[in-house]
């Protein structure tokens, strides 16, 4: 973030010295930091002898965030869209599948970023029974053709539905994966 003094025309001057600018945000994850945000978040920050003084914003939670500099009766405020990171892993819902043989039971994994922000894969989810004599898996509600892997579309928006198809008495995991990192798993009974 960049903040600019000016004058009425646009034209950038500095501020009288000692200037401070008081930092403030919309958002209790989001703060302000040094440019790189490797420090503690920053409730204020002294204005150098130029125009203008930049520094960081760091959010871990999305969605629209407003950050706000005042110093005196002078304010600026900006808008900030802050989109989830990338996956680095999966979470299944539910966690853990209590069924009966022969029955059918979705199993929704969604990507998550460093944060727990719901995030989307950029590659196929695959999901893999453990067992196949145990769990089987299907795109279909019905369970139909099931097998011991299916995999989303190749680039899936949102969260990926899999159907697990108790084959056999017994317990057993199924594994998601994406990206050949993020993981996830669903304990079947």
């Amino acid at each position: 973030v960049t903040v600019t003094f000016t004058l009425q025309d646009g034209t950038p001057v500095p501020p009288p010295a000692g200037t401070v600018l008081t930092l403030s945000t919309s958002s209790p994850s989001a703060g302000f930091h040094n440019q790189d945000c490797s420090n503690a978040p920053l409730a204020s920050i002294n204005f150098p002898p130029s125009p203008s003084v930049t520094f960081g914003a760091r959010a871990t939670s999305t969605g629209l965030m407003f950050f706000s500099a005042t110093s005196g009766p002078l304010s600026g405020n900006v808008g900030i869209s802050v989109s989830p990171g990338p996956v680095v892993s999966l979470v299944a819902n539910p966690p853990n599948i209590r069924t009966r043989v022969g029955r059918c039971s979705p199993v929704t994994v969604q990507g998550v970023d460093l944060f727990g922000n719901t995030s989307t894969p950029t590659a196929p989810v695959v999901v893999a029974s453990v067992d196949p004599a145990v769990a089987l898996l299907s795109v279909s509600p019905s369970c139909s053709a099931p097998a011991a892997t299916v995999q989303s579309s190749p680039v899936s928006n949102g969260p990926f539905t899999a159907y697990v198809w108790a084959a056999g008495a017994g317990n057993t995991v199924v594994n998601a994966s994406t990206n050949g990192a993020a993981t996830g798993s669903v304990a079947v009974e």
